[in-house]
Protein backbone atom coordinates (compact mmCIF):
# COMPACT_ATOMS: atom_id res chain seq x y z
CA UNK A 1 0.00 0.00 0.00
CA UNK A 2 2.77 2.44 0.95
CA UNK A 3 4.59 1.83 -2.33
CA UNK A 4 1.41 2.61 -4.26
CA UNK A 5 0.79 5.81 -2.29
CA UNK A 6 4.31 7.14 -2.72
CA UNK A 7 4.37 6.19 -6.40
CA UNK A 8 1.19 8.23 -6.90
CA UNK A 9 2.71 11.20 -5.09
CA UNK A 10 5.79 11.06 -7.30
CA UNK A 11 3.61 10.84 -10.40
CA UNK A 12 1.66 13.95 -9.38
CA UNK A 13 4.89 15.79 -8.60
CA UNK A 14 6.16 15.01 -12.10
CA UNK A 15 3.01 16.54 -13.60
CA UNK A 16 2.94 19.75 -11.55
CA UNK A 17 6.56 20.51 -10.71
CA UNK A 18 7.93 23.96 -11.52
CA UNK A 19 11.50 22.66 -11.44
CA UNK A 20 11.24 19.57 -13.67
CA UNK A 21 11.57 20.73 -17.28
CA UNK A 22 9.38 17.93 -18.65
CA UNK A 23 6.45 18.49 -16.25
CA UNK A 24 3.13 19.42 -17.80
CA UNK A 25 3.21 22.80 -16.06
CA UNK A 26 6.69 23.67 -17.33
CA UNK A 27 5.75 22.64 -20.86
CA UNK A 28 2.65 24.84 -20.73
CA UNK A 29 4.65 27.79 -19.42
CA UNK A 30 7.33 27.50 -22.09
CA UNK A 31 4.65 27.54 -24.80
CA UNK A 32 2.87 30.64 -23.43
CA UNK A 33 1.68 32.86 -26.25
CA UNK A 34 2.81 30.34 -28.85
CA UNK A 35 0.77 27.16 -28.85
CA UNK A 36 -1.56 24.91 -26.89
CA UNK A 37 -0.02 21.98 -25.02
CA UNK A 38 -1.67 18.58 -24.61
CA UNK A 39 -1.43 17.44 -21.02
CA UNK A 40 -2.17 14.43 -18.86
CA UNK A 41 -5.68 14.06 -17.43
CA UNK A 42 -4.31 14.90 -13.96
CA UNK A 43 -3.01 18.27 -15.09
CA UNK A 44 -6.05 19.16 -17.17
CA UNK A 45 -8.45 18.32 -14.34
CA UNK A 46 -6.57 20.39 -11.75
CA UNK A 47 -6.06 23.38 -14.06
CA UNK A 48 -9.74 23.29 -14.96
CA UNK A 49 -10.65 23.29 -11.26
CA UNK A 50 -8.12 26.03 -10.56
CA UNK A 51 -9.73 28.30 -13.14
CA UNK A 52 -13.14 27.65 -11.57
CA UNK A 53 -11.82 28.54 -8.12
CA UNK A 54 -10.32 31.72 -9.59
CA UNK A 55 -13.74 32.72 -10.94
CA UNK A 56 -15.46 31.72 -7.69
CA UNK A 57 -13.13 33.90 -5.59
CA UNK A 58 -12.94 36.87 -7.94
CA UNK A 59 -9.30 36.14 -8.71
CA UNK A 60 -8.12 35.94 -5.08
CA UNK A 61 -7.00 32.45 -6.01
CA UNK A 62 -5.13 32.74 -9.29
CA UNK A 63 -3.33 29.88 -11.06
CA UNK A 64 -1.70 32.44 -13.40
CA UNK A 65 0.33 33.91 -10.52
CA UNK A 66 3.46 32.07 -11.66
CA UNK A 67 5.07 34.90 -13.57
CA UNK A 68 5.09 37.02 -10.40
CA UNK A 69 5.76 34.25 -7.86
CA UNK A 70 8.93 33.31 -9.73
CA UNK A 71 10.22 36.85 -9.10
CA UNK A 72 10.01 36.24 -5.37
CA UNK A 73 11.62 32.81 -5.58
CA UNK A 74 9.67 31.26 -2.72
CA UNK A 75 10.05 27.86 -4.40
CA UNK A 76 13.84 28.22 -4.32
CA UNK A 77 16.31 28.05 -1.46
CA UNK A 78 16.98 31.80 -1.65
CA UNK A 79 13.84 33.98 -1.95
CA UNK A 80 14.49 37.54 -3.08
CA UNK A 81 12.74 40.89 -2.84
CA UNK A 82 11.92 42.00 -6.39
CA UNK A 83 11.80 45.61 -7.49
CA UNK A 84 8.35 47.17 -7.73
CA UNK A 85 8.95 47.95 -11.40
CA UNK A 86 9.54 44.23 -12.05
CA UNK A 87 6.28 43.33 -10.35
CA UNK A 88 4.31 46.06 -12.14
CA UNK A 89 5.60 44.88 -15.52
CA UNK A 90 4.19 41.42 -14.93
CA UNK A 91 0.82 42.23 -13.35
CA UNK A 92 -0.93 42.43 -16.76
CA UNK A 93 0.01 38.76 -17.29
CA UNK A 94 -2.02 37.55 -14.31
CA UNK A 95 -5.43 37.41 -16.00
CA UNK A 96 -6.61 33.83 -15.40
CA UNK A 97 -9.19 34.31 -18.17
CA UNK A 98 -6.28 34.00 -20.61
CA UNK A 99 -5.89 30.34 -19.61
CA UNK A 100 -7.59 28.65 -22.57
CA UNK A 101 -8.74 25.07 -22.03
CA UNK A 102 -9.75 22.61 -24.73
CA UNK A 103 -11.73 19.78 -23.15
CA UNK A 104 -11.75 17.59 -26.26
CA UNK A 105 -8.01 17.91 -26.90
CA UNK A 106 -7.09 18.02 -23.20
CA UNK A 107 -4.87 20.96 -24.04
CA UNK A 108 -3.95 24.18 -22.25
CA UNK A 109 -2.96 27.46 -23.90
CA UNK A 110 -1.69 30.56 -22.14
CA UNK A 111 -2.83 33.34 -24.44
CA UNK A 112 -0.02 35.82 -23.70
CA UNK A 113 3.71 35.28 -23.93
CA UNK A 114 5.26 35.58 -20.49
CA UNK A 115 2.29 34.06 -18.65
CA UNK A 116 3.10 31.30 -16.21
CA UNK A 117 1.06 28.82 -14.20
CA UNK A 118 1.81 28.05 -10.56
CA UNK A 119 -0.51 25.45 -9.02
CA UNK A 120 1.20 25.39 -5.64
CA UNK A 121 -2.04 26.53 -4.03
CA UNK A 122 -4.08 23.54 -5.20
CA UNK A 123 -1.85 20.63 -6.29
CA UNK A 124 -1.16 19.35 -2.76
CA UNK A 125 -4.89 19.24 -2.13
CA UNK A 126 -5.39 17.20 -5.27
CA UNK A 127 -2.60 14.87 -4.17
CA UNK A 128 -4.22 14.36 -0.77
CA UNK A 129 -7.58 13.56 -2.38
CA UNK A 130 -5.86 11.06 -4.68
CA UNK A 131 -4.22 9.33 -1.71
CA UNK A 132 -7.61 9.12 -0.01
CA UNK A 133 -9.00 7.49 -3.15
CA UNK A 134 -6.24 4.87 -3.04
CA UNK A 135 -6.84 4.25 0.66
CA UNK A 136 -10.51 3.63 -0.05
CA UNK A 137 -9.59 1.33 -2.93
CA UNK A 138 -7.29 -0.57 -0.57
CA UNK A 139 -10.03 -0.88 2.09
CA UNK A 140 -7.96 0.98 4.68
CA UNK A 141 -10.01 1.76 7.79
CA UNK A 142 -8.40 5.02 8.80
CA UNK A 143 -5.36 7.18 8.20
CA UNK A 144 -3.95 10.68 8.56
CA UNK A 145 -2.35 12.24 5.49
CA UNK A 146 -0.06 15.23 6.12
CA UNK A 147 1.31 16.97 3.04
CA UNK A 148 3.01 19.97 4.56
CA UNK A 149 0.06 21.81 6.07
CA UNK A 150 -2.59 19.92 4.12
CA UNK A 151 -4.14 17.47 6.56
CA UNK A 152 -6.60 14.84 5.39
CA UNK A 153 -8.34 12.76 8.05
CA UNK A 154 -9.47 9.58 6.33
CA UNK A 155 -11.98 7.03 7.56
CA UNK A 156 -12.35 6.17 11.24
CA UNK A 157 -10.06 5.57 14.19
CA UNK A 158 -10.04 2.07 15.66
CA UNK A 159 -11.94 3.27 18.73
CA UNK A 160 -14.44 5.30 16.63
CA UNK A 161 -13.45 8.53 18.41
CA UNK A 162 -13.06 11.76 16.47
CA UNK A 163 -9.78 12.71 14.87
CA UNK A 164 -7.84 15.51 16.60
CA UNK A 165 -5.69 18.04 14.79
CA UNK A 166 -4.21 21.35 15.83
CA UNK A 167 -3.81 24.80 14.29
CA UNK A 168 -0.41 26.37 14.75
CA UNK A 169 0.28 29.67 16.42
CA UNK A 170 1.57 31.79 13.53
CA UNK A 171 3.76 33.77 15.91
CA UNK A 172 5.26 30.59 17.37
CA UNK A 173 4.89 27.88 14.72
CA UNK A 174 7.22 25.49 16.52
CA UNK A 175 5.32 25.78 19.77
CA UNK A 176 2.10 24.19 20.96
CA UNK A 177 -1.05 24.34 18.83
CA UNK A 178 -3.13 27.41 19.51
CA UNK A 179 -6.39 25.60 18.73
CA UNK A 180 -7.37 21.91 18.76
CA UNK A 181 -10.10 20.50 16.50
CA UNK A 182 -12.01 17.24 17.00
CA UNK A 183 -13.39 16.14 13.64
CA UNK A 184 -14.72 13.20 11.65
CA UNK A 185 -13.19 12.36 8.25
CA UNK A 186 -12.44 15.59 6.36
CA UNK A 187 -9.61 17.78 5.11
CA UNK A 188 -8.09 20.62 7.11
CA UNK A 189 -5.84 23.09 5.29
CA UNK A 190 -4.22 26.18 6.79
CA UNK A 191 -2.60 29.11 5.03
CA UNK A 192 -0.49 31.33 7.23
CA UNK A 193 2.32 33.86 7.31
CA UNK A 194 4.70 31.36 8.94
CA UNK A 195 4.75 28.74 6.16
CA UNK A 196 7.39 30.18 3.84
CA UNK A 197 8.87 33.58 4.50
CA UNK A 198 12.05 35.60 4.58
CA UNK A 199 13.21 38.84 6.15
CA UNK A 200 14.80 41.81 4.40
CA UNK A 201 15.82 45.04 6.14
CA UNK A 202 13.75 44.11 9.18
CA UNK A 203 10.57 43.40 7.17
CA UNK A 204 9.14 39.88 6.88
CA UNK A 205 7.71 38.72 3.55
CA UNK A 206 5.49 35.62 3.33
CA UNK A 207 4.69 33.55 0.24
CA UNK A 208 0.92 34.12 -0.05
CA UNK A 209 0.79 36.66 -2.87
CA UNK A 210 -2.15 38.93 -3.62
CA UNK A 211 -2.73 38.71 -7.40
CA UNK A 212 -3.94 42.32 -7.43
CA UNK A 213 -0.64 43.71 -6.15
CA UNK A 214 1.86 40.94 -6.87
CA UNK A 215 3.08 41.30 -3.28
CA UNK A 216 2.47 39.28 -0.10
CA UNK A 217 -1.13 39.74 1.02
CA UNK A 218 -1.06 42.60 3.50
CA UNK A 219 -4.30 42.01 5.34
CA UNK A 220 -5.42 41.52 8.90
CA UNK A 221 -4.85 37.76 9.20
CA UNK A 222 -2.14 35.56 10.66
CA UNK A 223 -3.69 32.35 9.37
CA UNK A 224 -6.85 30.95 7.85
CA UNK A 225 -8.02 27.33 7.98
CA UNK A 226 -10.62 25.72 5.75
CA UNK A 227 -12.38 22.47 6.64
CA UNK A 228 -13.92 20.58 3.74
CA UNK A 229 -14.65 17.13 2.38
CA UNK A 230 -12.33 18.01 -0.51
CA UNK A 231 -8.68 18.70 0.20
CA UNK A 232 -8.32 20.39 -3.17
CA UNK A 233 -11.14 22.78 -2.30
CA UNK A 234 -9.70 23.45 1.15
CA UNK A 235 -6.28 24.10 -0.38
CA UNK A 236 -7.49 26.63 -2.95
CA UNK A 237 -9.92 28.38 -0.61
CA UNK A 238 -7.46 28.71 2.27
CA UNK A 239 -5.19 30.69 -0.05
CA UNK A 240 -7.99 32.77 -1.58
CA UNK A 241 -9.69 33.65 1.70
CA UNK A 242 -6.40 34.58 3.33
CA UNK A 243 -5.81 37.00 0.45
CA UNK A 244 -9.34 38.42 0.82
CA UNK A 245 -8.85 39.31 4.47
CA UNK A 246 -11.05 38.82 7.51
CA UNK A 247 -14.35 40.45 6.60
CA UNK A 248 -14.51 39.25 2.99
CA UNK A 249 -13.44 35.77 4.04
CA UNK A 250 -16.20 35.57 6.65
CA UNK A 251 -18.73 36.86 4.13
CA UNK A 252 -17.64 34.26 1.57
CA UNK A 253 -17.83 31.52 4.21
CA UNK A 254 -21.36 32.53 5.16
CA UNK A 255 -22.58 32.70 1.56
CA UNK A 256 -20.97 29.40 0.53
CA UNK A 257 -21.51 27.61 3.85
CA UNK A 258 -17.80 26.92 4.12
CA UNK A 259 -16.37 26.21 7.54
CA UNK A 260 -13.35 28.38 8.28
CA UNK A 261 -11.28 29.25 11.33
CA UNK A 262 -9.20 32.40 11.17
CA UNK A 263 -6.72 34.05 13.47
CA UNK A 264 -6.36 37.79 13.02
CA UNK A 265 -3.38 39.96 13.86
CA UNK A 266 -4.98 40.93 17.18
CA UNK A 267 -4.93 37.27 18.22
CA UNK A 268 -8.68 36.76 17.87
CA UNK A 269 -9.80 33.27 16.81
CA UNK A 270 -13.00 33.37 14.75
CA UNK A 271 -15.00 30.40 13.46
CA UNK A 272 -17.60 30.62 10.75
CA UNK A 273 -19.74 28.45 8.52
CA UNK A 274 -22.30 25.73 8.92
CA UNK A 275 -20.14 22.72 8.07
CA UNK A 276 -19.68 21.71 11.65
CA UNK A 277 -19.50 18.00 10.85
CA UNK A 278 -16.61 18.39 8.43
CA UNK A 279 -18.51 16.23 5.91
CA UNK A 280 -19.46 19.12 3.70
CA UNK A 281 -20.12 19.14 0.00
CA UNK A 282 -17.80 20.96 -2.34
CA UNK A 283 -18.65 24.54 -3.31
CA UNK A 284 -17.90 23.64 -6.93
Amino acid sequence: MYDELFARLQEIDRRFSLTKADSDICRINRAAGKEAVKVHDDAFYVIQKAVKFAALTGGAFNPAIGTVSELWGFNSEEPTLPRQTEIDARLPLLDYKNIILNQEEKSVFLAKEGMSLDLGGIAKGYAADELARLLEKGHVQGAVIDLGGNILLYGKKTDDSLWRTGIKNSLDPNGEAIFILSLPACSVVTSGIYERCFEKDGISYHHILDPKTGRPADGDLLSLTVISSSSMEADALSTALFVMGKEKALDFAERSQTRIILIDKKGNIVQSGEKSSGNSKSVL
